[in-house]
């Protein structure tokens, strides 16, 4: 059984609230199954925050209008806020699996 396999047996929210007892084993499985490391879809994700960025500052710049750049800041605070999470994974070395950083 794969890790992915394993995933798909995730506890919903309705499992543990109809039940009085968790089940400690799915319960860690399921810990286990989110702490994988997963570094080329951590660097996808860091590029595609980038790129949103970059296409809310060019379609802000070519709108030209005040409501525009108020979208356009909005959206850039939470793509900075989103980079900011994914850089407090990697202070806690939850990027990838070398410490020293090479690949």
């Amino acid at each position: 059984m794969t890790p992915s396999d394993t995933c798909a047996a995730a506890l919903s929210a309705e499992d543990v609230a109809s039940v009085r007892h968790v089940d400690r084993a799915a319960v860690a499985e399921q810990i286990r199954c989110l702490s994988i490391l997963r570094p080329m879809r951590t660097m996808c994700d860091i590029a595609a925050n980038w790129l949103i960025i970059a296409a809310a500052v060019g379609t802000a710049m070519w709108i030209g209008q005040w409501p525009a750049y108020i979208v356009a800041g909005i959206i850039v605070a939470t793509r900075q806020h989103a980079l900011g999470v994914i850089m407090h994974e990697g202070t806690h070395y939850r990027i990838h699996n070398r410490r020293d950083g090479t690949p």
